[in-house]
């Protein structure tokens, strides 16, 4: 990110845009963070800028835009940018599962923008500092790979293999998955079940004993797992909202 962080207000409305502006500048100057902040009354304003000046270090998006849901503009944020830092601050309050699905960083209500737009800048720019990102770091009979933990979906055991799947590829990893769970952080992933170590931040739900993905894969809970799972992926969504 460098030492600059540049950010894009998207909100249709004069007052929150105003005040999303506002908290963000008292963060930075609080924290020390220089920004460059660039607000927009619609999705198409964004990215026509995207387009002509590249991608932001953070997106701060209402859902509620004319012409445009926040969603919608969060999915070509998604496609044009690589792990975008994308803050839903809107007054819906039940879209909160929703903004996960599109593996949103945050959630903020407005009612709560005070306090909890500055600890969203303080985490984004802790982790996008050289030294703060965090690798699985992958060796091969003939190549030695790093692979960001944000792109990780899950590792699966397959025969004397493991296989990691990210959203592009599957690769194989001679190890046992006790071997990789403790190579990984426990607050980041869990054992779904005896076969499959999963990647919390791609969690967008639980139902009928299965954990669902951001990639729409559905992937089965053990019995015995099923409430340990549900707990920590509720306790993992509180802490991220």
């Amino acid at each position: 990110m460098g030492e600059n962080m540049r950010i894009a207000v998207v909100d249709d409305e004069p007052f929150f845009q105003e005040e999303i502006i506002r908290c963000l500048k008292e963060s930075g100057r609080k924290l020390g963070i220089r920004m460059s902040i660039e607000s927009f009354d619609s999705a198409e304003q964004l990215r026509r800028e995207i387009r002509e000046t590249g991608t932001f270090s953070a997106y701060f998006l209402d859902y509620s835009l004319e012409g445009e849901n926040g969603f919608e503009l969060a999915q070509y944020l998604n496609r044009h940018g690589e792990h975008p830092y994308i803050i839903f601050v809107t007054s819906y309050d039940g879209m909160a599962v929703d903004a996960y699905q599109l593996d949103a960083f945050r959630f903020i209500p407005k009612l709560e923008m005070e306090s909890r737009i500055e600890e969203a800048v303080t985490s984004i720019y802790r982790e996008c500092q050289p030294g703060n990102r965090r690798y699985y770091i992958l060796v091969t009979r003939d190549r030695i790979d790093r692979v960001d933990y944000r792109d990780i979906l899950y590792f699966k055991k397959d025969g004397r293999y493991t296989q990691l799947r990210t959203a592009r590829h599957w690769v194989s990893i001679r190890k046992s998955l006790k071997e990789i769970w403790d190579e990984l952080p426990p607050e980041e992933f869990v054992f779904v079940n005896k076969s499959c170590i999963v990647n919390l931040s791609h969690t967008v739900g639980v139902q009928e004993r299965y954990v669902i993905l951001s990639s729409r894969e559905e992937l089965p809970i053990s019995r015995s797992q099923y409430k340990p799972v549900r707990d920590k992926i509720f306790e993992y969504w509180q802490a991220k909202r």
